[in-house]
C-alpha cells in the first residue's frame, strides 16, 4: 500500500509538472499581442537592425523611429519620414521621390514600427500562441480586409521583452518575405522630426521627383 501511494503521488507530481512546462509554453494571443503593441508603443524611441529574404535575395537594414517619424536605410535606398513628408533616395536609380506622408499607411517593409503599433487590430488569429523550438512565440495573423497585400503574417515575438524577432509575410502571389531581428533597442528619449528628413542639399546628380 506504501508502495501504491507512492507511485500515485510520484504520477500526479509528474503530470502537474507536465501541465506547468504546458503552460508556460503557451498564452493567449490576444494577451500576447496587447503586450506587444503597449511595448512598443511605450517606447520614445527604438532602433532595430534587420536582415530580409525573399527569393530573390536578402538584404540588411535600419530602421530608427520616434513618434509618427521614422527613418529606414538599406544599401539600395533610404527612407525619411519626420511625420508630414516622406523622401525616398534610391541610390541606384539616382532618384529621390518625395511625397506628403499618410500616416495610415503602415506598410510592413517601408514602416515596420507602424506596423507594429496597429498589429492588435484589423487581423485574425487563434487563440493561443505556443512558443516554437528557437523560444519565441508565434502568431499568424491574417488580415480582415480582402485588398491587403499579403495574405498572412507570422510574427516572432520574445517572450519577456515582447520585442520582435521574426516577421514573415506571404504576398497575394505567394510570395514569401521572411524578416529577421537581429537588433531591438529602445530608449525613453524621443528624436526630433528634424532628424527624420532628407538633409539639404540633396545629393547631386540625383533626380527630383516631388509628388507633393
Amino acid at each position: 500500500n506504501t508502495f501504491l501511494f507512492f507511485f500515485v503521488f510520484l504520477l500526479i507530481q509528474v503530470s502537474a509538472h507536465t501541465q506547468i512546462q504546458a503552460q508556460a509554453k503557451t498564452i493567449k494571443t490576444q494577451d500576447l499581442l496587447n503586450s506587444f503593441t503597449n511595448n512598443i508603443k511605450s517606447k520614445a524611441s527604438v532602433t532595430m537592425e534587420f536582415e530580409m529574404i525573399s527569393g530573390s535575395g536578402s538584404y540588411n537594414g535600419s530602421v530608427v523611429a520616434s513618434g509618427g517619424a521614422y527613418k529606414m536605410e538599406n544599401n539600395e535606398l533610404e527612407l525619411f519620414c519626420d511625420g508630414e513628408t516622406k523622401w525616398i533616395v534610391n541610390h541606384s536609380g539616382k532618384e529621390i521621390s518625395i511625397f506628403h506622408h499618410d500616416p495610415g499607411h503602415t506598410d510592413i517593409v517601408e514602416n515596420p514600427m507602424g506596423f507594429f503599433g496597429t498589429i492588435d487590430k484589423g487581423y485574425t488569429f487563434s487563440e493561443k500562441s505556443s512558443l516554437d523550438n528557437k523560444g519565441l512565440y508565434i502568431i499568424e495573423l491574417k488580415p480582415k480586409n480582402k485588398h491587403t497585400a499579403y495574405k498572412t503574417i507570422t510574427l516572432g515575438i520574445e517572450p519577456g521583452s515582447f520585442n520582435p524577432r521574426l516577421v514573415k509575410y506571404t504576398s497575394k502571389d505567394n510570395t514569401v518575405y521572411t524578416i529577421i531581428i537581429s537588433k531591438f533597442t529602445s530608449s525613453n528619449q524621443p528624436l526630433t522630426p528634424s532628424s527624420f528628413r532628407l538633409p539639404e542639399p540633396y545629393p547631386s546628380g540625383y533626380f527630383i521627383n516631388d509628388l507633393r
